[in-house]
């Protein structure tokens, strides 16, 4: 009998560690900072480079950026709308009176059919997939340079 529960038990461990490694993701980081906005968007991706999860961390200090705090309030406004009630999307925001800091994830199964479209049209595969090589040359092209580990 005990070699039975240990055997079902190292069965139910083998699994476990199989399922957990079947759902790992890599993550890629890229970066820009430029006149007074610093920019890292972390990327999460399955073994077949299809993206999961997207972070976007910015910070803006208003006087390099050349803006004032009025101005950002109410571009922070209009960004809580669109995300306030996006499924697959979290918006978190703070100003202070010299900077701002957004911070956007984005998990990219949990978006509506519609969004996912809208969003990331060009960089989906026929399974609907937003996938890593068609997304992050758009970040290259706006001055964003990959971050090495």
């Amino acid at each position: 009998m005990k070699i039975k529960k240990i055997s079902l038990i190292m069965t139910l461990m083998m699994s476990i560690m199989f399922l957990s490694s079947c759902s790992k993701t890599e993550t890629v980081i890229y970066e820009s900072n430029e006149a007074g906005q610093k920019i890292t968007i972390i990327i999460e991706y399955d073994k077949d480079k299809n993206i999961k999860k997207t972070v976007s961390e910015m910070e803006l200090n208003f006087e390099e950026y050349g803006t004032d705090k009025e101005t950002m309030v109410e571009a922070d406004k209009k960004q809580t709308k669109v995300y306030k009630n996006m499924d697959g999307a979290e918006y978190e925001s703070k100003v202070t009176d010299k900077k701002m800091t957004q911070k956007i994830t984005i998990i990219i199964d949990d978006l509506s059919e519609e969004m996912k479209e809208k969003q990331f049209k060009d960089m989906m595969d026929d399974k609907e997939n937003v996938k890593l090589d068609k997304f992050t040359p758009t970040l290259e092209m706006i001055g964003m340079e990959k971050k090495e580990k």
